[in-house]
């Protein structure tokens, strides 16, 4: 693959790992089993992430506007293994269901999908800086 096509994939992969912790909480706020003050929080915590997201898809049209010799570099091992972490963290709470979790342990998935989703954008916005040297 291409530099730029390597960094494509692993902007994606960022873009992925935020989709996926929006459904998850979408499918927690949409729990009837759920009291009404976890749904809520479920909800703000939906809104956050969302707001991630819309930063992740900005790089992605950065990335897909770029020529491909702007692109020096490939991504390198710490953004690899930064992106391989925010996938690994999702996929501890994946099938978790809210509904199931103790309160701390409600609180710390919620706080964990916006740590998450932050990790994802930083590590993109990063990313791109680095195999582009901007």
């Amino acid at each position: 693959m291409t530099p730029k096509g390597d960094l494509d994939a692993l902007v994606k992969r960022c873009r992925a790992v935020v989709d996926d912790e929006i459904a998850l909480l979408q499918r927690w706020e949409a729990d009837t089993g759920l009291e009404h003050g976890r749904r809520a929080s479920c909800g703000l915590a939906r809104r956050s992430v969302q707001d991630r997201r819309q930063d992740i898809e900005e790089i992605v049209e950065a990335v897909n506007d770029l020529d491909e010799g702007a692109v020096i570099a490939s991504p390198g091992p710490v953004r690899r293994g930064e992106a391989a972490a925010v996938e690994a963290s999702f996929r501890a709470r994946a099938n978790s269901r809210g509904s199931d979790l103790s309160d701390e342990e409600f609180e710390d998935a919620l706080s964990t999908a916006k740590e998450n989703a932050a990790s994802a954008a930083d590590t993109a916005k990063g990313t791109l800086a680095d195999c582009t040297a901007r």
